[in-house]
């Protein structure tokens, strides 16, 4: 399949991304709806400094519970590439099930 093959038509919406700007979430009420699973964000490159997302930690708890599929986001700028992506990795400790 490719993307010429794809018809909007008919589909719905079924992962979206979190991140700590998204103060009132109801994961049930998402599920509920349709949604299988979100991505949130995990940090954000400042320059030289790195920011993580305090809402990751819960947010994962947080869709085990409601039985959502989850995974982790990097908001890249400038900055090494490499120092963001050790730092990211380090933050999430994603496991097997965690989407990157």
């Amino acid at each position: 399949m490719n993307a010429n093959d794809f018809s909007p038509a008919g589909t719905i919406n079924v992962v979206c991304d979190l991140s700590h700007h998204n103060k009132i979430v109801d994961l049930d009420k998402a599920a509920a709806s349709g949604l299988v699973g979100f991505f949130n964000k995990a940090t954000q490159s400042l320059g030289n400094q790195l920011e993580q997302d305090l809402t990751y930690p819960h947010r994962r708890e947080a869709a085990k519970e409601a039985n959502l599929l989850f995974g982790a986001f990097h908001f890249g700028s400038s900055g090494s590439g490499v120092d963001q992506a050790d730092a990211f990795l380090a933050y999430t400790a994603p496991q097997n099930d965690t989407l990157l």
